[in-house]
């Protein structure tokens, strides 16, 4: 892909071992998104599941529970839809586990319907091939059409990812490796909305209406905290009020009051925000300075010690992990938001990431612009208490936040869950529209 440009490149690898029953083995993925690969590898055991992580030598094992309920892996799945369509099914529905891993290992429905025979290019002749629509749970912004011979094989599939859509063909090894120009996946997705902000990063409070263009479209909700307020307009509108800081009484709203499930979630070591490390743990030691202070000036001490400890602030790095940036020393946005909340984690602070949008007076040649973003939530308080606060390590020292953040999703960053909540920014890519309804400096 493209940034601006900066062309990056990405990678995932995926392999699967299942027996000729449809019971799994093993699985394994090597996914590149910053300098150093992270390898997953899983075994499959009677009543357990055990994950290894590998990045930059350092490796974690753990026992977890196999996935719920029940599922096939991802060739026994593709046997049984073939199965499926031999006998004539117009509508095939299977439970799988995802053959790239990079959602993890939690179960997706999917349900092909079939459309129609009919024929597609392949390899430059004209083939005859069954035309299937997809729709995966997980997903339900997504749509997808697949073109398959009579065993099922995909000959082509078109994926609407919001407002891009994304082909795959069948290819020998010479078209597969071809050189190509990548999508630029930067400046073609930044948000103008319908008039400037004066003083962004001096927001104290900012109203914003968000919304899809298109009639059938949905706009999925938005997470509530102390910070953020949402409400539903309509379908494909959402209103959301952001204040930087809260206010001081404003306790979590109802039902976000996180668990004691849930405040260990955000304290675990993953691939991604690895606490563990000895590399994040090193930092540690650059904060005996302020070691015995409250939590929410530990918080706040390190987000400016990200944002200086960070030295190459650039756009080419995907997705490093915290372990790579705490060696590196180089990211943007997201190897801002990891490192911080995997100190905050090494600290005992519960800490996990937002994705959205932030204002920007200029940006990769744009003006007046909003920009997707990604920042850390540090939980501070007790019991009841407890509140998600954000603090952007992107930010000088004397801007901790400002309420031009627009959370789209939150997420641990767990290994089982993978990177799926990001794929809840794919459907607004390109298509997003943002009316400011009213600011306070």
């Amino acid at each position: 892909i493209k940034r601006g440009a900066l062309t990056l490149n990405l990678s995932i690898t995926s392999e699967w071992l299942e027996t000729p029953e449809g019971e799994a083995i093993s699985a394994s993925s090597v996914a590149v998104l910053g300098a150093a690969p992270v390898k997953r590898s899983y075994r499959f055991l009677p009543d357990s599941l055990e994950v290894t992580t590998e990045q930059g030598g350092q490796k974690t094992v753990v026992t977890q529970p196999r996935p719920a309920g029940k599922w096939l892996p991802p060739a026994a799945a593709a046997r049984e839809a073939k199965a499926r369509l031999d006998a004539g099914d117009k509508t095939i529905t299977t439970r799988t586990l995802e053959d790239d891993l990079m959602t993890g290992l939690s179960p997706v429905e999917s349900t092909r319907t079939v459309l129609e025979k009919t024929t597609v290019e392949v390899f430059g002749k004209t083939v005859p091939a069954v035309k299937w629509k997809i729709k995966v749970d997980r997903y339900a912004d997504l749509d997808a059409v697949d073109f398959v011979d009579d065993d099922g094989t995909p000959l082509r599939s078109e994926i609407n990812l919001g407002g891009m859509k994304i082909v795959q063909l069948a290819a020998d090894k010479a078209l597969a490796m071809s050189d190509l120009n990548p999508p630029e996946l930067l400046v073609s997705t930044l948000v103008k909305p319908d008039k400037p902000i004066k003083n962004p990063r001096r927001l104290r409070e900012g109203r914003f209406v968000l919304a899809l263009p298109g009639a059938d479209d949905r706009l999925a909700d938005f997470p509530t905290t102390p910070a953020q307020k949402v409400e539903r307009v309509d379908a494909r509108t959402l209103r959301v009020t952001i204040s930087s800081p809260p206010a001081q009484d404003a306790a979590a709203p109802p039902g976000t009051s996180p668990t004691a499930s849930e405040r260990a979630e955000a304290l675990e070591s993953s691939a991604m925000i690895g606490c563990d490390d000895p590399a994040v743990k090193a930092l540690l030691r650059e904060g005996t300075a302020f070691a015995k202070q409250p939590p929410a000036k530990r918080a706040e001490q390190w987000r400016r010690f990200v944002h200086h400890f960070i030295k190459e602030k650039d756009l080419s790095v995907g997705l490093a992990t915290a372990s790579e940036t705490a060696r590196t020393r180089t990211g943007d946005c997201t190897e801002h938001a990891v490192l911080l909340a995997a100190i905050l984690r090494a600290d005992r602070i519960p800490a996990r990431v937002a994705s959205g949008l932030i204002y920007a007076d200029a940006f990769a040649g744009a003006t007046e612009i909003f920009g997707y973003h990604m920042w850390t939530q540090a939980l501070l308080g007790d019991g009841d208490a407890a509140r998600w606060t954000d603090v952007d390590a992107t930010l000088d020292d004397q801007t901790p936040f400002d309420a031009t953040h627009i959370a789209l999703a939150v997420s641990n960053l767990a290994d089982a869950g993978g990177e799926n909540p990001m794929l809840a920014l794919v459907p607004l890519l390109g298509r997003l529209t943002i009316k400011i309804e009213g600011t306070t400096p």
